[in-house]
C-alpha cells in the first residue's frame, strides 16, 4: 500500500500585545513538528485581530486537506477563531494549546491554555467535533497524539471520496441467476 501523507493547514492564533517574536517563533516551532511527523501542511498567517480571519480562511479554501490545526499560542479572543472555522464545519479539527516554556532558566507563559479553554467551550456550545491536545511542540506525547489525529483525518478525508462498493443497482447490467 502506497504511503499517502496526511495535508493539513496549520492556523495559528494570538492575540495583539504579545510580542511578534514569540508568536512568530511557537508558529515556526509547531509547524516544524507537524512536517516532523510526515504531514504535508500549508500555513495560514497568524489571526490576531478578526480583521486577520479573512486571510486565514483564504488559505483554507485554496486547499484540499485532511484536518485543519487551530493552534492557540497565546490568550485569543473566541470570535477571531469563530470567524475562521465557520465555514469549515465538515473537517475535521484539532485544537492545539501551547502552554508554558522556559526561556533563559525561567517558566513563561503567554496564557494560551485560559484562551483554548474559551475556544474549547465555544466550539462544544456551536456543536464542532474537534480533537484537543496541549503542550509545546517538543513534546512526545503532543507529537503522538497529533500523529494519531492525522492518520485519523486522512482516512476519513480518502474515504469521503473514495467508491466502496455499489447498492442498488446491478453493475454493468449483470444479474445472478
Amino acid at each position: 500500500m502506497q504511503d499517502i501523507k496526511p495535508k493539513a493547514v496549520l492556523v495559528p492564533f494570538g492575540y495583539p500585545g504579545y510580542p511578534d517574536s514569540y508568536l512568530e517563533r511557537f508558529t515556526e516551532e509547531s509547524a516544524e513538528a507537524l512536517k516532523g511527523l510526515g504531514i504535508e501542511l500549508r500555513c495560514s498567517p497568524i489571526v490576531k485581530v478578526r480583521s486577520d480571519a479573512e486571510g486565514a480562511v483564504k488559505v483554507l479554501r485554496e486547499e484540499d486537506f485532511d484536518f485543519f490545526v487551530v493552534l492557540i499560542l497565546s490568550w485569543v479572543e473566541a470570535p477571531n477563531v469563530v470567524d475562521v472555522v465557520d465555514d469549515f464545519r465538515d473537517k475535521p479539527r484539532l485544537l492545539w494549546s501551547h502552554t508554558m516554556f522556559k526561556e533563559g532558566g525561567e517558566w513563561m507563559t503567554l496564557g494560551p491554555m485560559p484562551g483554548a479553554g474559551v475556544v474549547r467551550q465555544t466550539f462544544e456550545e456551536l456543536g464542532l467535533n474537534f480533537k484537543f491536545v496541549y503542550g509545546m511542540p517538543d513534546e512526545e506525547k503532543v507529537q503522538s497524539r497529533i500523529s494519531l489525529f492525522s492518520k485519523a483525518a486522512s482516512a476519513v478525508h480518502r474515504l469521503r471520496h473514495s467508491t466502496v462498493g455499489l447498492l442498488g443497482y446491478a453493475s454493468m447490467g449483470m444479474y445472478t441467476a
